[in-house]
């Protein structure tokens, strides 16, 4: 295993790890990425630039390099968890898992099961990858979990570069042994950092600076502990606070909303909030102006949110959140419709929450967003600093999507996505 920061040549060192072997006429080699528009972008490309000048012939087709000698390598996908079933029939000597994180552990111990030494060629595994919280931190756990309970277990603590040996048992398990002991294997893990790859461009590190607070720790400091927690991506007094008639008048403005329509019962004591978020941006700030939060029946919810928008004034773009499929669609030109008149941005989410709200928690951190003094900051505070570890995230979503709107449509541009101006 290669990686720990980002940078550090991981992909490199991975495709030209096979090299020293093209020139034995069986050798087998294939180089992984989880998906196709991945391994294109990635492993494809690099390929081109290295291996035709060592004789290297691309069938694009097959996805496979062949060598003068009768060496091949193949680049391929492992979109979905039985993908690698298509391999079922092959055996390789050499296997790569570029960004390892993204695979599934079963993916990984099935493709080790198509390891086999032929005519006297070794066998060897490589991965690169970032830090995340996964199966493969557990794997590599001598080499990169230090956290406490880990290290209270007794488990075997190694160095960079350090090589282990394990022995696999028939319940799936294994256990670390000395060298030597009959049956073994070896595992190695290898940091990497920016500072390996003395060619990026001084912008990286600019560009790891702006991610989320959990990103920066794992990609610049490959800190295998950070976690998605509460308080990680907002923190209260991040945002300055400001009066209502503080906020330029000539900023673009969206009310952005994430609705439910459930009302509180006896079987519900505790239901999604209707949310609704008035954000403002001008230049490079960022204003939460207002929210609005209520729980009710369906028509009520559109009636508020029909009251809200009419006080709102007919420069704020009303932006709604968009269930992807035919339902969604459906309801979001009835909003359209009820709309009539308002500017109007429809949307389909795509990604986790986290990621989608990333892009504002930077800004936030950076000090470029203000908050309207106001009676809804109290919870909108709460609820901002428990994400992601609490029940209620609908401010959360609604925040998400305003910025999304604001940072993606150009001034009276409605967006790519959007279902029209009515």
């Amino acid at each position: 295993m290669y990686g720990g920061e980002a940078g550090g040549g991981k992909t490199d060192a991975l495709l030209f790890a096979p090299l020293r072997w093209i020139g034995l006429k069986h050798f087998r080699g294939v180089l992984f990425r989880r998906t196709y528009p991945e391994l294109e972008a990635s492993l494809i490309e690099r390929t081109r630039e290295y291996y035709p000048a060592l004789g290297g012939v691309y069938n694009g087709s097959d996805h496979v390099w062949r060598f003068p000698s009768g060496a091949k390598v193949w680049l391929k996908s492992l979109q979905h968890a039985d993908s690698v079933f298509a391999h079922q029939t092959v055996e390789y000597q050499y296997a790569a898992f570029d960004e390892l994180t993204h695979f599934e552990s079963s993916q990984y111990r099935y493709i080790l099961s198509r390891l086999r030494s032929s005519h006297g060629i070794p066998i060897r595994v490589r991965s690169g990858t970032n830090p995340d919280i996964c199966w493969v931190k557990d794997r590599w756990a001598p080499w990169v979990d230090r956290s406490r309970e880990y290290l209270d277990s007794g488990g075997p603590v190694a160095a960079s570069g350090e090589v282990l040996w394990f022995k696999p048992n028939r319940d799936g398990g294994e256990e670390y042994v000395p060298k030597g002991t009959p049956g073994c294997l070896s595992r190695q893990f290898i940091r990497s950092g920016r500072r390996d790859t003395p060619q990026l461009s001084p912008d990286y590190e600019l560009q790891l600076l702006q991610q989320d607070a959990v990103q920066r720790a794992r990609l610049m400091d490959g800190d295998w502990e950070a976690v998605r927690a509460a308080g990680k991506y907002f923190k209260r007094d991040w945002l300055d606070s400001c009066r209502r008639d503080e906020v330029p008048k000539d900023a673009r403005f969206v009310r952005q909303w994430d609705r439910a329509a459930t009302e509180r019962s006896e079987k519900s004591t505790d239901p999604d909030w209707t949310a609704g978020v008035l954000m403002a941006r001008k230049g490079a700030h960022y204003w939460i102006v207002d929210i609005q939060r209520f729980r009710s029946t369906p028509a009520v919810v559109e009636e508020k949110m029909l009251a809200c928008a009419k006080a709102d004034g007919r420069n704020v773009t009303i932006g709604l959140s968009q269930d992807p499929g035919q339902a969604g669609k459906d309801q979001a030109q009835r909003m359209v419709r009820a709309f009539s008149g308002w500017k109007i941005s429809s949307r389909v989410e795509s990604g986790d929450k986290v990621s989608r709200f990333s892009p504002f928690s930077v800004q936030a951190e950076h000090h470029n967003v203000t908050r309207v003094s106001g009676a809804w900051n109290d919870a909108f505070n709460y609820e901002l600093e428990a994400f992601p570890s609490k029940a209620h995230d609908d401010q959360v979503d609604a925040v998400s999507g305003g910025f999304r709107y604001l940072t993606t449509t150009s001034d009276g541009g409605m967006g790519t996505e959007s279902l029209g101006l009515l």
